[in-house]
């Protein structure tokens, strides 16, 4: 039996203000609810942001800031200040202003071993909680006069459990945990996922277990085509080239997924329907990479946010506001150094913490599949990528 590894570091309110910025970041549905001066992220940013200046002046950590991260940040913040002057949009830059803050606090005060092990405890108990509400607490909300119903900007109507929102419709199922949108959730349980496979030796063997099917059954209720992708192939690294997961475990984690992708038509919308080229869906992430392209070969330092959506909408067609992918809008708002940072970030990351590249491509799936600009867990991963990293921190990783 392995041993298991213990870890002690971060404080409480670290942990507390971790899982608030998990609940309450630019991408969930609460924070979308509110209008803009009322987004609760406003308030989550503040404390993470007094509490890394606390913890600066007390533990002394702005005497031993990591060179490579603060270049990074520094660097990204440059990148859009740039393009900022000649735009006229703020509210964005604010938002990337607190996802680049947010994301440096972290990474200055967590070390990598101890982010990855809170986010996947925090997305155990509430993947728990979306699929009890999603699949229970739903047949039971019509009858219970308390359970309050929100709409988000497009109409849309949601159950609100509070740290779960789940659509009103009668035959839809597809599970969006406390975000946006299914998919903006399959990021973050693949986060979690190829976290809790990594830091193994951090849990012992029946938390690994319950996590990890916990995790799985979450992810596949999303409807997520590009988390299915995700799902496959780390299932399949883990159980073939790393062969630190019983390969029999992951066969039927993996044949079960395939299965359900098949036969889901019978409930919701197949996921495979995406990949269609005649979809709706299909042609609308194709049409953005292509107006993106064309956007960014014009002006390669990119056209600040309001203006870059301008363009993209005016010159190209209504169906690019669906733009859906992260890296092409990264460089159309901010350039193409801005994005040459974020990739080679997330390839450091993801080469430090696993040793293979081949993890990188559920991160480009689910990247192109979502617009996540202003998700601080997008680049804290980008800034540990750059950040120094003690051995220690990945001892398990590597064994």
């Amino acid at each position: 039996m392995e041993q298991r590894i213990e870890i002690n570091g971060v404080s409480k309110i670290g942990k507390v203000l971790l899982l608030l910025l998990f609940l309450f970041n630019n991408e969930t549905l609460a924070n979308n609810l509110c209008t803009w001066m009322q987004q609760p992220t406003i308030i989550v940013v503040g404390m993470l942001f007094a509490w890394f200046v606390v913890n600066g002046i007390n533990k002394h950590y702005f005497r031993h800031v990591d060179k490579g991260s603060f270049v990074a940040a520094t660097a990204l913040s440059v990148c859009a200040m740039i393009v900022f002057f000649i735009d006229n949009a703020k509210n964005g830059y604010i938002l990337l202003a607190m996802a680049l803050l947010s994301s440096f606090a972290i990474t200055t005060t967590f070390r990598v071993d101890e982010f990855e092990i809170e986010i996947v405890k925090i997305s155990k108990w509430i993947s728990l909680y979306s699929l009890i509400c999603t699949y229970i607490l739903k047949i039971i909300a019509p009858k219970l006069g308390f359970i309050r119903i929100v709409r988000n900007s497009a109409g849309t109507a949601f159950y609100n459990f509070i740290f779960c929102y789940v659509h009103t419709g009668t035959n839809y199922y597809r599970n969006y945990g406390v975000f946006r949108e299914p998919g903006v959730y399959a990021y973050f349980l693949c986060l979690a996922l190829l976290f809790l496979i990594l830091k193994k030796k951090h849990f012992d063997q029946k938390d690994f277990t319950s996590t990890l099917v916990i995790l799985v059954i979450t992810l596949i209720t999303t409807f997520s085509t590009t988390g299915y992708i995700a799902i496959l192939v780390i299932l399949i690294w883990v159980a073939f080239v790393r062969k630190e997961l019983n390969y029999k475990l992951a066969i039927i984690l993996s044949i079960a997924t395939v299965a359900l992708i098949v036969f889901s038509n019978n409930f919701i919308d197949n996921p495979l329907s995406k990949l269609n080229a005649n979809s709706s869906s299909y042609l609308y992430r194709i049409e953005s990479i292509k107006t993106a392209m064309n956007l960014i070969i014009k002006r390669p330092l990119g056209y600040g946010i309001n203006i870059g959506l301008n363009e993209m909408a005016t010159n190209y067609g209504m169906a690019t506001f669906h733009n859906t992918n992260t890296w092409t809008t990264l460089a159309v708002y901010f350039g193409i150094p801005f994005m040459v940072i974020t990739t080679l970030g997330m390839i450091m990351f993801i080469k430090k913490t696993s040793s293979s590249l081949v993890l990188l491509v559920p991160f480009i799936f689910l990247l192109s599949g979502e617009m996540l600009v202003y998700n601080p867990f997008v680049y804290v991963l980008i800034i540990y990528g750059y950040k120094k990293i003690e051995g220690k921190e990945y001892e398990s990783v590597r064994d």
